[in-house]
C-alpha cells in the first residue's frame, strides 16, 4: 500500500456550527479513532481531494501535526454531500505499522470468460468485496481475479483466489465470487415464469366467464316459472 503525508491539526470546537465555519475557510472537520478513543481534527480540503484523485481511498496516510508528531492512519469513512459530491467530514482509523488490521477490499474481475466469449454465457459478479487481514503496509488497493478461463455453467470461489503476499482472507472460501450462467437455462426460467403468468390469467378469466353465464341464466328460469303460473 502506498503511503502519503497529509497535514492535520487537532481542534477543540465541535458541532454543526463549528463544522460549517471550518468548511467556509476551506478546512474539513475530521476525527481519528484509536482503541475506542477519538480525537477531533482539521485537514485541508484541497490537499485531501488531491490525494484522493492520485492514490484513492485505500492508502496509508501519515498525518503530520504542527509539533512534528505523526499518526499512521487509513480513511475509515467519508461523509459526502448528496448533491454536490464534495467531502464534508472524514473519519480516520489510526493503525500501527507492526499490528495486523482487518478490512474489506474490492474484488476486480480480469479478462473475459471463455463461456461468455464463445458460448454467449452471462457473467454474474456476486462477491464484490473480500475481508482480509494483514499489516498496514501490505494492504492491497484491490484483489484481482482472472476469469478468462471460466466456462459457461461454471463459477469461481474465494478459494480460487491466490492471496497477495502477506495477506490472508477471512471471507468464507466457499463464497461464490463470479459465475457464468448458461443462456438456455436463463431463457427457460424466464419462459416458465411467463407461462405460469398466462395460466393464472386464463384461470381467472374462465372463472369470471362462468360467473357471468350463471348470472345470465337466472332471468330465463324466472320467465319460464311465470309462464307456468299464468297457464
Amino acid at each position: 500500500m502506498e503511503m502519503v503525508t497529509l497535514n492535520a491539526a487537532t481542534r477543540e470546537q465541535t458541532g454543526k456550527g463549528a463544522a460549517r465555519s471550518l468548511r467556509r475557510e476551506g478546512t474539513l472537520p475530521a476525527v481519528i479513532y484509536r482503541a475506542g478513543e477519538s480525537t477531533p481534527l482539521t485537514i485541508n480540503e484541497k490537499e485531501l481531494m488531491g490525494l484522493y484523485r492520485n492514490i484513492g481511498r485505500l492508502s496509508l496516510i501519515n498525518l503530520q501535526f504542527k509539533d512534528k508528531s505523526t499518526k499512521l492512519a487509513i480513511v475509515k469513512k467519508c461523509q459526502v454531500h448528496p448533491v454536490y459530491g464534495n467531502i464534508l467530514h472524514v473519519d480516520f482509523q489510526e493503525v500501527a505499522s507492526d499490528e495486523e488490521m482487518t478490512l474489506f477490499v474490492g474484488v476486480e474481475l480480469v479478462g473475459e470468460p471463455v463461456g461468455v466469449r464463445i458460448d454467449s454465457g452471462i457473467l454474474e459478479h456476486h462477491l464484490r468485496q473480500i475481508e482480509i487481514r494483514c499489516l498496514p503496509v501490505n494492504v492491497p488497493a484491490h484483489i484481482d481475479l482472472d476469469i478468462s478461463e471460466v466456462e459457461a455453467g461454471h463459477s469461481l470461489h474465494v478459494s480460487d483466489i491466490i492471496p497477495p503476499e502477506g495477506v490472508s482472507f477471512i471471507t468464507d472460501p466457499k463464497e461464490i465470487v463470479a459465475v457464468v450462467s448458461i443462456p438456455a437455462l436463463v431463457e427457460e426460467e424466464v419462459e416458465e415464469e411467463a407461462v405460469e403468468g398466462e395460466e393464472g390469467a386464463e384461470t381467472a378469466e374462465g372463472e369470471e366467464g362462468a360467473e357471468g353465464e350463471e348470472g345470465k341464466e337466472e332471468p330465463e328460469v324466472e320467465k319460464k316459472k311465470k309462464k307456468k303460473e299464468e297457464k
